[in-house]
């Protein structure tokens, strides 16, 4: 008759719910892990591009200025730099001379 006592079947129950407890915790527990080690990765991709997108933009800006330096050639004259601004129109690239105002861009509709 010792199945049927009632203090086995709480303790059964407690055991129950305390297993249910540790894989809960554990559970939570190794997604925490995942997800902070996640995070860390995610830092260290950060810190690894900062390098080459600062040198992107030096590069960015040296060739800003040298294209700004070739249409004020072409401005001035030079039967070159007008070529090369013309052919480089032709591809959709527009080479402004530096502090001139971009021209207006159409409306949208």
């Amino acid at each position: 008759m010792s199945d049927m006592d009632p203090n086995n079947d709480r303790n059964m129950l407690q055991w129950a719910v305390s297993l249910m407890a540790a894989a809960l915790f554990l559970m939570v527990a190794f997604q925490t892990f995942v997800l902070l080690q996640g995070g860390d990765n995610l830092v260290r991709v950060r810190a690894n591009q900062e390098k080459p997108v600062a040198q992107g933009q030096e590069l960015q800006k040296k060739v800003e200025d040298l294209a700004g330096r070739v249409a004020s050639l072409a401005e001035g004259g030079n039967a070159n730099a007008k070529n090369i601004v013309d052919a480089m129109a032709r591809q959709g690239v527009q080479l402004k001379v530096p502090g001139s105002t971009p021209p207006a861009a159409a409306p949208a509709q």
